[in-house]
């Protein structure tokens, strides 16, 4: 029981880390592929007209163009000019090295587009290279500004993908290293016929977190993107907004920014040191010693405070009116270890400690439950802590070992 529960353990890691990979890999593609349309050509362009050919022009039509979109209209730049290179009259149509992108605001390019009316004789830059090529502005603009949209694409798929193969490595090494593993080997090589055979189901067990960093992180970016992306739909739409609707998205601009702030926390909680924690049976009685051991991954000298902490909770759903309430209250909690500094025991530790006999066993049914759980909180200064909490079994008194 115990192979297959470490079998199946390395493999729930694998399809974790697999799905993250895939995940991290979207976003990278995704900030990859825009920054390259949105930065790398546009300010290849503006590099490579400071050597392009001043050349009259003479302008032949001048409009803001409009299009339709999901969210409403947008618009472009749309000039169209003719000149003369050796005695040979071309036409184009490029602005600058931004046209063919077209975003809401109609005001700051009819601004353009008065600058260039039908008829004007202006200065165009034309590829000595290709004469076909020419742009009326090649210097750096506001809209190239866009280009840095791409960029927490980029670092959130980088990150991702460093943090998804760095926990890969170390899942393959835990798992290999487990105490787990080894006593059920060690089980299964000395399995005989006798009752004893049956006490690895109470033997060691790793116990897992209810959630981790990643995940945490996960929820976050899909929220924060949701979030923002509704704001600016509505921040960006229109040309001009008065004091009043100035005000009204400002709370939502600030949940905004919070959202933003909370992703960032997690994507750096993501790179905390990770604890691993092992108890010595699979599930204790009430009344029963267990004996805990806790390992960090990763270095805790960041590590100033480590706590420790046995809880208990009651948890209660009910229906008041339309609402669904759950509420949660605990009912036993004991400090296991209270370490601070640089004292070994933050690292690594173990200890024994027995669950009290008048208190309840674990439980679930369909609006109430008792969960016990193991916290562990690492204070780390001027970055996120590591908090996790680690469900386990206590089984009611009948039960046999």
């Amino acid at each position: 029981m115990a192979t297959s529960l470490s079998v199946s353990t390395a493999r729930h890691s694998r399809s974790v880390g697999c799905g993250l990979t895939i995940f991290f890999l979207l976003f990278l593609t995704a900030g990859a592929v825009t920054f390259y349309f949105f930065a790398i050509l546009p300010l290849w362009g503006v590099a490579a007209a400071g050597s392009w050919l001043e050349t009259p022009c003479e302008i032949i039509s001048s409009e803001v163009g409009k299009h339709r979109g999901d969210d409403g209209p947008t618009y472009s730049i749309d000039i169209k000019y003719r000149y003369v290179v050796g005695n040979q009259q071309y036409t184009a149509d490029r602005y600058d090295f931004m046209s063919g992108f077209n975003s809401s605001g109609r005001t700051s390019k009819q601004k353009v587009v008065d600058q260039y009316p039908v008829g004007k004789t202006a200065v165009c830059f034309v590829d000595p290279n290709n004469p076909e090529a020419a742009v009326l502005n090649r210097s750096l603009t506001w809209s190239m500004l866009w280009g840095l949209f791409p960029l927490p694409f980029l670092a959130v798929g980088i990150g991702g993908l460093i943090y998804t193969v760095r926990s890969s490595r170390n899942a393959q090494r835990q798992y290999r290293s487990s105490p787990l593993l080894a006593a059920a080997n060690s089980a299964t090589i000395n399995q005989d016929n006798s009752n004893d055979a049956c006490f690895i189901d109470s033997g060691p067990t790793e116990l897992k977190a209810q959630s981790s960093p990643g995940v945490l992180f996960l929820v976050s970016v899909g929220v924060a993107t949701f979030w923002n992306g509704i704001v600016s739909l509505f921040l960006f739409a229109g040309d001009n907004k008065g004091w009043f609707e100035t005000l009204f998205m400002v709370p939502f601009v600030l949940v905004g920014i919070a959202l933003i702030g909370w992703t960032i926390y997690n994507f750096a909680a993501m790179f905390n040191p990770r604890p691993k924690l092992t108890l010595s049976h699979s599930s204790v009685p009430p009344g029963g010693y267990v004996e805990l051991q806790w390992e960090f991954q990763g270095s805790t000298n960041s590590i100033q405070r480590l706590k420790i902490v046995l809880k208990a909770e009651e948890r209660a759903t009910y229906v008041r009116g339309t609402d669904t309430t759950t509420d949660i209250e605990t009912f036993y909690e004991e400090c296991l270890l209270d370490a601070s500094g640089m004292q070994p025991e933050i690292s690594q530790g173990s200890v024994e400690f027995s669950i009290p006999m008048n208190t309840m066993h674990s439980f679930k049914s369909k609006n109430n439950a008792i969960e016990w759980l193991i916290h562990v909180h690492g204070d780390i200064p001027l970055r996120p802590d590591v908090k996790m909490q680690f469900p386990f079994t206590v089984r009611p008194h009948d039960d046999a070992n």
